[in-house]
């Protein structure tokens, strides 16, 4: 009986000792690679797009680290490794709206206007850390991309207005991550992606608003005109072989 008393005892002392390592998911803010050690040389074992979730493995061994170890959502054992923590996000969301008032410190006397003006909606962002002051709830926000649509990392005052600013809505952030891509490499093979752009631009949401904007950028219509029939094609008027001659 005292045997089963200990063992309990040391159970229970081994899993609130922190020893044994934490999962927590977290999302990845760029692309980047996972690797087999916490080096910048050290081999690539996988690779994370950006918005893509991963577990977050603490460990108090590392707990000083910029790196940190991750595990795939996938489950595959062998996609285990490190990536730098601030890479690394505890939440996304997608910008609703034209106005965003930022600061360049947790606090209400470093408005940044400069950063204000980058960010435009439709955009996914980032929230990488919190912090409660006498003003209130802070949220430290990163995201954007400088080819399309700016990049940003500021604070953000976390008020009553939050929610109509911001959406967590699985379906608008993975098509604006997608119209994002497709954006991105839109130089190096229009063909390949004008369609689904166009597809994009087609729905009447925050992300359809940007593929339109991008598009007009490039003087091509949202919808393709109709193809006008060759000039050079005589049509052909059937003869009626059964007319007897006057």
């Amino acid at each position: 009986m005292k045997k089963i008393i200990i063992l309990s005892i040391l159970c229970v002392a081994l899993l609130t000792s922190g020893c044994s390592p934490q999962k927590e998911i977290a999302f990845a803010t760029l692309s980047l690679s996972i690797r087999e050690k916490p080096d910048d040389k050290a081999k690539k074992i996988s690779y994370l797009r950006k918005g893509e979730k991963v577990y977050r493995i603490k460990s108090s061994k590392k707990e000083n680290s910029d790196w940190v170890q991750v595990k795939r959502i996938d489950g595959d054992t062998k996609k285990i490794g490190y990536i730098r923590n601030k890479y690394l996000a505890q939440k996304m969301f997608i910008f609703l709206n034209d106005s965003l008032t930022l600061f360049s410190r947790a606090n209400l006397r470093y408005e940044s206007e400069k950063q204000s003006k980058k960010l435009r909606k439709g955009t996914v962002v980032f929230t990488t850390q919190e912090e409660v002051n006498e003003d209130g709830e802070w949220v430290y926000i990163r995201g954007g991309e400088s080819q399309i649509h700016g990049y940003l990392l500021a604070w953000m005052l976390k008020d009553s207005t939050f929610n109509l600013k911001f959406s967590d809505d699985p379906s608008l952030i993975l098509n604006s991550l997608k119209a994002e891509d497709l954006i991105k490499n839109f130089k190096k093979s229009p063909s390949k992606h004008l369609e689904e752009l166009r597809e994009i631009a087609r729905k009447p949401n925050v992300v359809g608003d940007y593929a339109v904007e991008f598009l007009k950028s490039q003087n091509i219509p949202i919808d393709p005109e109709p193809s006008l029939p060759n000039d050079s094609q005589e049509q052909k008027v059937p003869i009626d072989t059964n007319i007897s001659p006057e």
